[in-house]
């Protein structure tokens, strides 16, 4: 294994793909399993999230280069047989914040999907809650279902905000209301029902 992690290039003889070629080749082929040697987390999310294979396997290229994909998938480390440890849960006002975003279309660029984007994350900073945007993306992609690109278009406008990017086209009007919703929905149940069910 340490002679693999330290190779540079890919063995003689091997077909190297680019991940848009890798998933047009396995779209033609029902496919219940796939092997990847090499890809990083990123290129392993974006596969998945187009791909239907009953399992994945993954060889990294180098120590901690499949980590952030391990971790959002719960992958199974061989032969340890260990279960990558998840990225910690997401605040429950940064999931409500997340669940605005339910409606918006896969490519995320509508004018309506971005202006709902930057309203709910300008309320998200103007209020400091937590943006760890590896737990973010674990969220949207294993919780949500949504694919690599719509979350790295949406993170993108969450990162460009955080730099001071304009808010222009965010809903100003809506952010007391909505921030307000999601602290009543992050409210700990404390009715009768709710104590006997515990």
């Amino acid at each position: 294994m340490e002679n693999f992690q330290k190779r540079s290039r890919p063995f003689p003889g091997t077909k190297v793909f680019t991940v848009h070629q890798a998933i047009n080749s396995i779209r033609s082929v029902e496919q219940e399993a796939f092997v990847s040697l090499g890809l990083s987390s990123d290129e392993l999310l974006a596969l998945e999230s187009e791909i239907n294979s009953d399992f994945m396997i993954v060889a990294p290229w180098y120590n901690g280069s499949v980590d952030k994909w391990a971790k959002i998938t719960g992958a199974i480390a061989y032969p340890a047989q260990t279960v990558a440890t998840p990225y910690p849960p997401v605040s429950c006002l940064l999931e409500q914040a997340l669940l605005n975003l339910q409606s918006i279309g896969d490519e995320a660029s509508h004018p309506g999907d971005r202006s709902l984007i930057k309203t709910v994350f300008t309320v998200v900073l103007e209020n400091n809650i937590s943006t760890n945007t590896d737990e973010m993306e674990a969220y949207l992609f294993a919780k949500s279902g949504w694919s690599k690109r719509k979350i790295d278009k949406v993170l993108d406008i969450l990162n460009t905000l955080k730099a001071g990017g304009q808010t222009r086209d965010a809903l100003l009007d809506n952010r007391p209301q909505m921030y307000d919703r999601w602290q009543k929905a992050c409210e700990p149940d404390t009715t009768l029902a709710h104590k006997i069910k515990n």
